[in-house]
């Protein structure tokens, strides 16, 4: 089937084109030509004498009157601008919310996907953000999934991207670490003073941790090109963390081969294929909408 081709624009309508776009852009430019012309016409009137001083002079304020009269038409008022600007802020804040709420089923359906059956570990999906100075960086958690409630809990809404583990996942791409202390005073003493100083948590700021975890495996998210953000899955749970464990002695020999098969968490997460690395697509490019409206949003405020 053929195209039709597009019949040629006659003179006619060809000159109506150009007068409309003329006409327009003469409308958009007025209050500037007019307030230039009236201008120039009061300063030469302050240079004449006679009848025709107060004809320019009457010709200056016409147009300055005129100026006025556009200006007021062309131009809402400051108070529908205003309303204008809580409009848009309130739509970016309503498809955020909706993008949150699709951030913690994708959570929830990464913790299934990874079959992850216990109360002591957490899944949170990060958000990396850029503060209005431009210097500082940090995570903005945007959703967690626990079976148990109290790790559910909000914690820090904001943390600092250059300390922890989750600053060794965000310079590294992925991060697994499964030996830090399960007494909570030598976790605090553990991650204030390992030797790795980038990535060193002040003791103030580890004391004040509620989830003081024995396991921490990360992957940074990416979409675009850009990175966005990253997941941590995290255990409290010092032995056989996420259920990974090998296959004891008095089991049978049929559960033995199901967890023989059982992938660990630490393979499944660094997969680039399967259910997991889908999830953390779709996570990635939710993530970066959100950032994008985040930095919309700041610039309204």
């Amino acid at each position: 089937m053929t195209t039709p081709q597009k019949k040629p624009l006659s003179s006619e309508e060809k000159f109506l084109s150009w007068a409309g776009g003329f006409l327009s852009r003469l409308w958009d430019s007025a209050t500037t030509v007019l307030t230039l012309t009236s201008g120039l016409l009061y300063t030469l009137a302050t240079f004449i004498n006679g009848t025709a001083k107060w004809w320019l002079f009457a010709v200056a304020c016409i147009l300055s009157l005129f100026t006025i009269i556009i200006t007021l038409t062309q131009k809402p008022p400051r108070s529908e601008l205003r309303k204008e600007k809580e409009r848009y802020r309130s739509l970016l804040e309503h498809r955020n919310t909706e993008l949150e709420d699709a951030i913690k089923t994708l959570a929830r359906r990464m913790s299934d996907e990874l079959d992850i059956k216990n109360s002591n570990t957490r899944i949170t999906i990060y958000l990396h953000a850029t503060g209005s100075n431009k210097e500082e960086q940090f995570f903005i958690p945007m959703a967690r999934y626990s079976q148990n409630p109290y790790w559910n809990m909000a914690g820090r809404e904001k943390l600092s991207d250059s300390e922890g583990a989750i600053a060794s996942v965000w310079r590294q791409g992925f991060h697994f670490k499964n030996d830090y202390p399960s007494d909570p005073e030598k976790w605090v003493k553990h991650v204030s003073g390992n030797d790795e100083s980038s990535t060193r948590i002040p003791k103030a700021v580890a004391e004040k941790i509620r989830m003081k975890s024995c396991c921490i495996a990360g992957i940074r998210l990416s979409h675009d090109h850009h990175d966005v953000g990253i997941i941590i899955i995290e255990t409290t749970k010092d032995t056989q963390p996420w259920r990974d464990e090998e296959p004891q002695q008095d089991e049978t020999s049929e559960k033995k081969k199901k967890k023989k098969k059982k992938k660990k968490v630490r393979d499944h997460i660094t997969e680039e294929r399967g259910g997991f690395a889908n999830l953390c697509e779709i996570a990635a490019e939710i993530i970066y909408i959100i950032r994008n409206s985040y930095d919309d949003t700041k610039r309204t405020k």
